[in-house]
């Protein structure tokens, strides 16, 4: 080879060598789009999402257009678009294209709409930012090679070039102090909670469930961790709802037939204060089978930051979306229960495990003195992290009858719901004195000793039943009139049936002893 045509060959640059497109299937091309409208990749990489990262204009495929419409959307509004403003604006922009094309985007559309975003986006935040670090390098590289074909006399503007080249950086948008003005905050689509247990418990929330020591929050926390895994109601209230899936017969128009079918959720137990024969035993009998998508881990375990990070870890390698921990007593590490400071800092690495994960951790704790839904043994501030405190009640220990008492951070959540477990193996919405069988019977032993008036104490002893059962079947027999309490003051007051037969009709003991 000649020194002329050496030279030539070393001062060649391909014009262009770089991917016109990064190396994704399909299917992970529509996990990208559909991240930008259920997920938050456009405010977590601002500006890493255009058009090219599924091809250039030339070709103008559907999956172009698509991601050309979300892009201009956030170019202009800086803000994430609701899957109804993409298909309107995909609809207004499909006006210029020929029915083949837009039977194409409408295809294309429709598989975005059922593709699944992973609870956990780093991988798909990784990916793009690996392209785009590698499209910012070879388009660096490619820019100094230009450079240097000019011969030693551009040997610093081909440095300056080189040195510019830098990984992509993406806005922290949990960093800093940032504010922004109300026509900017109010308008700013915010994200949509993504219930696990219908008006109970979020993704990536920490929530506790307190209880009395056998008041049966195991009992209750395990059924709905199955109900959870298979994607099913529990106690009449959906779980994960649905996912569209694409079937493989089509429809008159060629499309796919997408039907919604229950989303399953993987669990993991840590099952840190019962023995492995009892979680099985437990786990049996609320009919948990292999099929299942639940993990267990059955032995004692104590909170250290290696412990948590373990953990992490296994949530995100196995897609864990709900997490029991029983019990978090059993779990964490502190001397003193109502120390604040050390409660904290036990408390808070998995409230941020919630947070980082987008799995809900449910802690299973005893109840303290109080009888409201914060009434959860120890320091106030365990129920002050916590994003929802669930609270399990028994009116009476010989009752099948519990209270379930919530206070959360959305208004969807009820306050309370009455619920009975019925044979020990199923958890069922009480609906009246039917369901719980000895509650009508104690009413009625209530009502039968109520010919004389009455009072709270003095029906205690008539009928030896508690405090707490007495006042509940006083309040059902005033609910349906059959009783009438005389006095106003509580310490006075005493109860006596409404319809006695030494009373007129229509007369109130309170007149009754007026006169």
């Amino acid at each position: 080879m000649d020194e002329q045509q050496q030279d030539t060959e070393q001062q060649s640059v391909p014009t262009n060598f770089a991917a016109k497109a990064p190396p994704w299937g399909d299917g992970f091309q529509r996990t990208v789009v559909a991240s930008t409208i259920y997920g938050e990749t456009l405010t977590r990489l601002p500006g890493a999402f255009t058009p090219d990262l599924f091809g250039d204009n030339s070709n103008r495929a559907p999956r172009w257009r698509i991601a050309k419409v979300i892009a201009e959307y956030w170019e202009q509004y800086k803000a994430r678009p609701t899957e109804e403003i993409v298909d309107e604006l995909l609809r207004a922009e499909m006006e210029k294209y020929s029915e083949i094309e837009q039977a194409a985007v409408e295809q294309e559309w429709q598989y975005t709409m059922v593709t699944e975003v992973p609870s956990d986006p780093a991988f798909i935040e990784n990916e793009i930012r690996k392209w785009l670090d590698y499209r910012n390098l070879e388009t660096g590289l490619m820019a100094t090679a230009t450079a240097l074909t000019k011969g030693p006399e551009a040997l610093a503007e081909a440095w300056e070039i080189h040195r510019a080249i830098k990984p992509f950086a993406a806005a922290d948008t949990d960093a800093g102090f940032a504010p922004v003005t109300l026509d900017t905050f109010l308008y700013k689509p915010s994200t949509t909670p993504k219930w696990i247990w219908d008006g109970y418990l979020t993704a990536g929330s920490f929530a506790e469930l307190t209880g009395y020591t056998k008041f049966g929050k195991s009992t209750l926390a395990y059924p709905l961790a199955i109900a959870i895994s298979r994607g099913v109601p529990f106690l009449d209230r959906a779980t994960c709802g649905n996912v569209m899936v694409r079937q493989p017969e089509k429809d008159k128009n060629g499309l796919p037939v997408v039907r919604a079918v229950p989303r399953r959720v993987n669990v993991l137990i840590v099952g840190v204060e019962e023995t492995q024969r009892d979680i099985q035993e437990r786990l049996r009998r609320f009919g948990a089978t292999s099929y299942d998508h639940i993990h267990v881990h059955p032995k004692r375990l104590k909170n250290s930051p290696q412990v948590i990070a373990e953990i992490r870890a296994y949530i995100k390698a196995h897609d864990i979306g709900f997490v029991l921990i029983d019990t978090i007593s059993r779990f964490w590490n502190i001397e003193n229960e109502n120390d604040n400071a050390e409660m904290l800092k036990e408390v808070e690495p998995l409230l941020d495990l919630a947070h980082d994960t987008g799995a809900c951790v449910l802690a299973l704790h005893h109840d303290g003195k109080n009888d409201n839904a914060k009434g959860s043994r120890g320091a106030s501030s365990l129920p002050g992290l916590a994003d929802v405190i669930l609270s399990l009640k028994r009116p009476d220990r010989e009752s099948n009858r519990r209270e379930l008492l919530a206070e959360g951070r959305h208004a969807e959540t009820p306050a309370r719901l009455d619920i009975v477990l019925v044979d020990e193996r199923e958890w069922e919405v009480a609906t009246g004195p039917k369901v719980d069988i000895k509650l009508n019977a104690d009413t009625e032993r209530v009502w039968a000793a109520l010919s004389t008036p009455m009072s709270r104490q003095g029906i205690q002893d008539a009928t030896r039943l508690s405090r707490d059962r007495v006042l509940e079947a006083i309040e059902i027999l005033v609910a349906d009139g059959r009783v009438q309490a005389e006095g106003a003051a509580a310490k006075g007051r005493r109860y006596v049936q409404a319809n006695r037969p030494d009373r007129p009709a229509g007369q109130s003991p309170d007149s009754s002893n007026a006169s």
